[in-house]
């Protein structure tokens, strides 16, 4: 897969439009508790969960909000974009595997969490892995050929 370098400019099609500004704008400051362990639980504010990233004009202060991961801009304000995303952008159109169609995999440290351990992230992957591991052997312990299977 190969990347490139856009700047925000060119990524007019994962700005937020004004509902989804309005609906931003109404989620600052909303808190929810989140189980951290079985007794503990910890309050988190929810406009940090969603991916974001705020762009504010220096000179006349407006805010403009991204569809994008806060943590993959750097300080010149451009990001790696994939070739698909790109191909996508250029025709005008929200990327398939975007933050601004759905797709988002987030970030446990924005909102302060630790990193889950194979176990929780199995419980909570989409695609769950399934295989069964079978031992076959024989009762006969003196046979050692097994190379006579039957259809």
């Amino acid at each position: 897969m190969i990347y490139k370098e856009r700047s925000l400019d060119e990524l007019g099609v994962l700005k937020y439009t004004e509902n989804q500004t309005v609906n931003r704008n109404i989620e600052m400051g909303v808190k929810v508790l989140v189980p951290i362990s079985e007794n503990e639980w910890k309050e988190i504010d929810v406009s940090k969960i969603r991916s974001t990233y705020l762009q504010q004009n220096e000179t006349n202060g407006e805010r403009m909000y991204y569809h994008l991961h806060p943590e993959f801009i750097d300080n010149e304000e451009s990001i790696c974009i994939c070739s698909n995303c790109c191909s996508a952008i250029a025709k005008d159109k929200i990327p398939e595997l975007s933050i601004a169609n759905g797709v988002d995999f987030g970030d446990y440290n924005r909102i302060g969490l630790t990193k889950l351990n194979e176990y929780e992230m199995s419980i909570i992957a989409v695609v769950s892995t399934y295989f069964k591991i079978i031992k076959i052997t024989t009762n006969d312990v003196r046979r050692n050929n097994f190379s006579c299977s039957k259809f």
